[in-house]
């Protein structure tokens, strides 16, 4: 008896955890089910839980690893600070993640009338019987009650991450059961709360007290359409917004063409890949270097000039020393001179970037559409550099930048070829072995004074701070 509860136990855990929405959730909230469940039957407790565990993560595995393997984030989109990639910028979580919180609402006070009985700006509506939703802790009179309560309040837990009425549905059976639970003893109650809550959700009724734009099924059955006295195109054409966009886009793009949007388009009725601007990193540039003509302060018209004498030099790096959301920093062009002459870029040049590092080569193309961004608000510790392939005389860099960025702070770093060499004599050939020096040894190595070692070292070090610094910033 007991080994069949335990396997029911086992189904019923594995069932929830693969239906319900908030599947991060689920997993261990089923698992916690299980544990708990077992301990109380006294049947051993590990073998179900890896059944479960195991049957989960045959579901939630292969959508992990198709993201670390495509886009290099399992988790993908989210937690790009943690996973930087090429696909999606963090700036871009961040600003949908403000969204998700907020739709647009003034107070969190508008939510309990949204999701019940307006439903335009959270994206659907539950009905108005769950105005009563608070009389559901009544219900904590009893072991059940107790019990879907504590399961809806695990459930919730993610809701503040994104307010709309959908993602209330995984507590929503947990709430509505301890509100029956509430009137079942009387059933004039019971039968009343449903037979309001059936009319309340009845298509035609909800026009009566919904906005236009609430989410609902339609109010009449397009039996025309239906039946296809009215075709398909003419109705679609008529009720979609943008449907005619979608058909036109599949007759005049070539098959496997792409389409830049700003606004995006209905996808389901074009086979052409659509490239949202919003909606990843790529499309982010593309929006970007449409956008930049047409703004004034984002044009690289600020010209940033850093002069020093005339030196060979192996390496250059320029770094951002502030912290000043919500700027980003940009550039678009940095150009590496020798008197009035700039240095040709050649292939051999090693350029990098943090953060974004994939985009860098957009600061050494000679365009002036395109710029380096960093995609995210400033913190100290941004830099991008240029490694030449060979000690290269100059005095001075500049940087082609836009006005959109007024809280930069920048710094020039330089390494120059009688340095790396003394440093290679040395046996410091890499960053973090120059990061692992005493103020003394590097001193005794080079010759430099006190104060410029500890600044070479400090400035070898600050890689190992920028992670915590990034995180900070956002």
């Amino acid at each position: 008896m007991r080994e069949l509860q335990n396997q029911q136990i086992q189904a019923r855990a594995l069932a929830f955890a693969l239906t319900v929405r908030t599947a991060f959730l689920a997993v261990p909230y089923a698992l916690g089910v299980v544990a708990w469940k077992s301990f109380r039957n006294g049947t051993p407790v590990l073998k179900p839980l890896a059944i479960v565990a195991a049957c989960a993560a045959l579901m939630i595995a292969p959508w992990m690893i198709k993201n670390a393997v495509w886009l290099d984030n399992p988790v993908s989109p989210f937690l790009n600070q943690v996973f930087p990639n090429p696909y999606i910028h963090i700036s871009f979580e961040k600003d949908y993640g403000y969204h998700m919180r907020t739709y647009g609402l003034k107070s969190d006070r508008e939510i309990p009338l949204e999701v019940t009985v307006r439903g335009g700006q959270l994206c659907g509506l539950l009905g108005p019987v769950f105005l009563l939703a608070p009389m559901a802790l009544l219900a904590l009179r009893f072991p059940a009650g107790r019990s879907l309560l504590l399961a809806a309040l695990v459930f919730l837990i993610p809701y503040p991450a994104n307010i709309g009425t959908r993602f209330l549905i995984p507590a929503l059976p947990f709430v509505a059961l301890s509100m029956g639970m509430v009137v079942a003893r009387s059933k004039l109650a019971a039968v009343t709360l449903t037979v309001v809550h059936a009319i309340f959700s009845w298509p035609l009724m909800l026009a009566v007290y919904c906005p236009p734009d609430a989410w609902r099924l339609l109010s009449k059955i397009p039996l025309r359409q239906a039946l296809r006295i009215e075709s398909e195109e003419s109705y679609l054409n008529f009720r979609m917004p943008h449907y005619g966009t979608a058909r036109m886009i599949d007759n005049q793009v070539p098959a496997g063409g792409k389409v830049f949007s700003y606004s995006g388009a209905p996808e389901a009725y074009t086979s052409r890949d659509i490239l949202v601007a919003y909606q990843s990193a790529f499309g982010n540039v593309i929006g970007d270097i449409l956008w930049l003509p047409l703004i004034p302060e984002a044009e690289p018209t600020w010209r940033l000039r850093f002069r020093y004498p005339s030196q060979s030099l192996r390496q250059i790096r320029v770094v951002q020393t502030a912290w000043g959301a919500p700027d980003h920093w940009s550039m678009a062009e940095l150009r590496i001179f020798r008197g009035e002459t700039a240095l040709p870029r050649e292939q051999n040049w090693k350029l990098r970037a943090k953060p974004n590092p994939w985009d860098v080569q957009l600061a050494f193309d000679n365009s002036p559409v395109t710029r380096w961004r960093s995609w995210q608000t400033l913190y100290p510790g941004m830099y991008v550099a240029v490694e030449f392939g060979r000690p290269e005389i100059s005095d001075s860099v500049l940087l082609e930048c836009g006005h959109d960025q007024y809280k930069i702070r920048l710094k020039l770093e330089g390494m120059d070829t009688q340095l790396a060499a003394k440093l290679a004599e040395g046996g410091i050939k890499k960053r973090d072995d120059l990061a692992d020096l005493a103020v003394d040894e590097l001193s005794e190595l080079t010759g430099m004074d006190a104060e410029k070692a500890k600044k070479l070292i400090m400035a070898a070090r600050a890689h190992w701070f920028e992670n915590d610094e990034g995180q900070r910033a956002a």
